[in-house]
């Protein structure tokens, strides 16, 4: 298993622990982007910024994925 994949594996569990701590999400938002896994990164930015709208930092990396998607142009 590689280290992004640990990763993931180690926010999940953080999850299971605290499911409404928004910088989780973030983190495994960040993981799938790097991993070029964009629709899971697109469904774990979207749930940070449900929890954190007012503060969220997530907003331009979702429209990245959306855009490499081809969600959007």
């Amino acid at each position: 298993m590689g280290k992004y994949e640990e990763s993931i594996k180690d926010f999940l569990i953080s999850l299971e622990i605290d499911p409404l701590n928004p910088l989780t999400y973030s983190n495994i938002g960040l993981v799938y982007r790097k991993m070029d896994r964009f629709s899971e990164a697109i469904h774990y930015f979207t749930k940070e910024i449900e929890l954190n709208e007012n503060q969220s930092k997530n907003y331009p990396f979702r429209a990245h994925c959306y855009f490499r998607e081809g969600m959007i142009n």
